[in-house]
């Protein structure tokens, strides 16, 4: 009864932001360059300058002001992973309209998006179970359960991203489907709720009471 109580009370303060319209796709350009302009006016010539134009861009694209915090470590991740694997020519079609464009869109998504999944997603289930003062209070170990419980949801999202991110699946990418903001579009799905309801029982049974410890 105690376990199903703390339930019913996270949840109860759990962020639950509106569903993202897809204005990403709604932004981009046939020239690439026609609005790409850094704060002097110039074009972008490096990788460098597109990852923090893509920064600017994801970071914009975020309504959910709640979020804010978890949507800047998200598209920072992000940005910092592009020159890994993104060459000049492909920034530049990744802001353009056509097949070009939405192709590099999926390989942003599945080689940097989706990898820094599980830090944003740790930080912000930890921050929403361990901060909310009437929460703790409720918790035998708190900072055990929120750890646990953080780390869980971050490697399961993190690991299954493909069927949480919009436009993702195991065959390729659809970027018809997709969405500016998947961080905020994945935190307000009922499968997140879903799995977090489980993952938290398991670790306030773990934590708390010692089940399933050896």
């Amino acid at each position: 009864m105690k376990v199903l109580f703390l339930l019913a009370a996270f949840f109860a303060v759990l962020i639950q932001p509106a569903y993202a319209q897809d204005v990403l796709r709604e932004h981009r350009n046939d020239d690439p360059a026609a609005k790409l302009l850094d704060k002097d006016g110039g074009v972008p010539q490096t990788v460098s300058e597109y990852a923090n134009i893509y920064y600017k861009n994801c970071h914009d694209a975020n309504t959910e002001t709640q979020l804010d915090e978890y949507v800047v470590t998200q598209c920072a991740c992000t940005a910092s992973k592009l020159p890994e694997f993104m060459e000049l020519k492909n920034m530049k079609s990744l802001f353009s309209k056509g097949p070009e464009g939405d192709f590099q869109q999926g390989r942003v998504m599945m080689l940097a998006y989706m990898p820094c999944l599980y830090e944003s997603i740790k930080e912000f289930v930890f921050d929403s179970c361990y901060f909310p003062h009437e929460m703790r209070k409720k918790m035998n170990s708190p900072r055990k359960i929120c750890e646990c419980y953080s780390h869980k949801m971050a490697d399961h999202i993190a690991s299954k991203a493909e069927f949480f991110v919009p436009g993702m699946a195991r065959e390729g990418f659809n970027a018809s489907k997709a969405v500016p903001n998947p961080l905020a579009h994945i935190i307000g799905s009922n499968a997140f709720e879903r799995q977090s309801r489980w993952q938290f029982e398991q670790c306030v049974m773990t934590e708390s009471y010692g089940f399933g410890k050896k």
